[in-house]
């Protein structure tokens, strides 16, 4: 299962390929602007290849191609997979984002505290975009001593901890990731149990705590759409949970331990957390000392 990626982009990014650049270069010039409803001069500026097509324009002239990609407004590219495989490593990311949200207008990313989970959004966002476009830098306290997974670090006095940043700086992977996330959401229902957990696992990494006192996995939110979303997928997936509950300026849902522990030992046994702190915090629940 996977998914096209030129079907994630919008429709002006900028299209390079050496396919794209010979088949222009064969079509007649009248034809080719006729085809692309542009100028005859700019016509012969695609041909020599002063100008890139836009994706819009590829669909017009029914290549099929592996093309790098950049904004019609920028002179950089990004290589991206042909296809986007649809993996659990990739429902664990959307998950995770979901609840950590390190968005802006220039950037998609993540951060976290725990250097597994921080290893594996740069594995899997390095896969999509290449190693050479992900940011990996380390947010510590002032008077910081220890090592660090990271060579590019920066102080922030707020900070009690090391805290790492993943991010792309790149408009059109952002654009790219947006259209990913809401095109995995929107079918999200028919993928297998598997990834359906991935995706729990990943905002549950992100959002959610096990309490000892009240003996579940809490998961906070202020949005109440996505709690909606992560209960309906427990249920998909056979783990009862509670109702999703008010608290003050939050909501939370309960996943508790069932009779004879059943549904957290389901829960444990069919996720893909990558916190090895709550992973460990859930076996105490399961087994006490």
């Amino acid at each position: 299962m996977d998914l096209k990626t030129l079907d994630l982009l919008p429709d002006q990014t900028r299209i390079d390929s050496e396919k794209i650049q010979q088949t222009i270069k064969e079509i007649p010039t009248l034809e080719l602007a006729k085809l692309l409803n542009v100028a005859e001069s700019t016509a012969k500026n695609y041909k020599r290849g002063a100008h890139r097509i836009t994706l819009e324009q590829l669909r017009k002239l029914k290549i099929e191609t592996e093309p790098r990609i950049g904004l019609e407004a920028s002179n950089k590219y990004l290589e991206l997979p042909e296809r986007i495989p649809i993996t659990k490593d990739l429902l664990w990311l959307i998950g995770f984002w979901k609840g950590d949200s390190d968005d802006s207008d220039t950037r998609i990313g993540v951060c976290n505290i725990e250097d597994k989970i921080i290893k594996k959004s740069y594995e899997i966002l390095s896969g999509l975009v290449g190693k050479n476009n992900v940011s990996f830098e380390a947010e510590t306290p002032e008077n910081f001593k220890g090592r660090l997974l990271t060579e590019k670090s920066r102080i922030k006095k707020q900070r009690k901890q090391v805290c790492y940043t993943v991010r792309v700086y790149r408009k059109l992977f952002r654009l790219f990731f947006l259209n990913l996330v809401n095109k995995i959401e929107n079918q999200i229902d028919v993928l297998p149990k598997e990834l359906k957990m991935a995706f729990v696992s990943g905002f549950i990494d992100a959002e959610g705590s096990v309490n000892k006192k009240r003996k579940a996995i809490v998961i906070y939110q202020k949005d109440k759409k996505i709690l909606i979303l992560v209960k309906k997928l427990l249920d998909d997936s056979g783990i009862k949970s509670g109702q999703i509950v008010k608290d003050h300026d939050d909501f939370h849902l309960e996943i508790l331990k069932g009779k004879n522990n059943e549904n957290l030992m389901k829960f444990s046994k069919n996720s893909y957390l990558q916190s090895s702190r709550k992973k460990e915090k859930i076996y105490v629940l399961l087994f006490p000392h």
